[in-house]
């Protein structure tokens, strides 16, 4: 990882970014890197030079393994239908939650951002409820 992205980034710095790929826990990745202030990784994740590592990394183990963003997403699509299909409720919540982490669904500060997400949900049971609007 010697890239020029790499090479901006203290030993420290790589290790947040690579810590951070375990469980995207930026609080949770700086301890790991050896932060004394773990808080710091929310700071550290918003900077671009990191995000840019982060990044490459990424992408770098998606070349190696073959398993891209695009791959996952498309499981986690099918394993959501093949769940409905199944009538595994708990199945489909979790593929979605997945999904909707991937398009920054339920992240806390996208009234800052000016992001708008329109969420749909039919619930399917057995009676009709004309009143339910959905």
């Amino acid at each position: 990882m010697t890239d020029k992205f790499m090479q901006k980034l203290t030993p420290l710095q790589t290790k947040f970014c690579e810590e951070y790929l375990v469980d995207f826990s930026p609080t949770r990745a700086a301890k790991r890197a050896g932060f004394t202030n773990p808080v710091y990784g929310r700071e550290l994740i918003t900077q671009p030079h990191i995000k840019a590592a982060i990044n490459r990394i990424q992408n770098q183990v998606g070349n190696q393994t073959g398993v891209t963003i695009a791959y996952v997403v498309e499981r986690l699509t099918e394993t959501y239908l093949e769940a409905k299909e199944k009538g595994d409720l708990q199945a489909q919540i979790r593929a979605l939650d997945l999904l909707g982490r991937h398009v920054g669904a339920f992240e806390r500060d996208n009234a800052s951002k000016g992001t708008k997400v329109n969420v749909q949900m039919n619930f399917i049971s057995g009676k009709k409820d004309d009143n339910s609007g959905v």
